[in-house]
């Protein structure tokens, strides 16, 4: 890969993490915050956005394992 597609890979997987980021907080920092994360409902919702975010973590993570060194 050149220098230019290497640093547009960086970019993107900055985008995605950053998305993962934001999925952690909406899904369970927000409502730990809040005191709503004790209810049944609202912790099977909590587990989805936190696998959701960790899901995106893994895709930047390979899309930087596609760099040159």
């Amino acid at each position: 890969m050149s220098n230019a597609n290497n640093e547009r890979a960086r970019l993107i997987a900055t985008t995605i993490n950053n998305v993962a980021v934001a999925f952690l907080v909406a899904g369970f920092i927000a409502p730990e915050v809040n005191g709503q994360l004790a209810s049944t409902g609202r912790f099977t919702v909590t587990v989805t956005w936190c696998l959701l975010a960790a899901g995106l973590h893994l895709t930047a993570l390979a899309v930087l394992g596609g760099l040159d060194e």
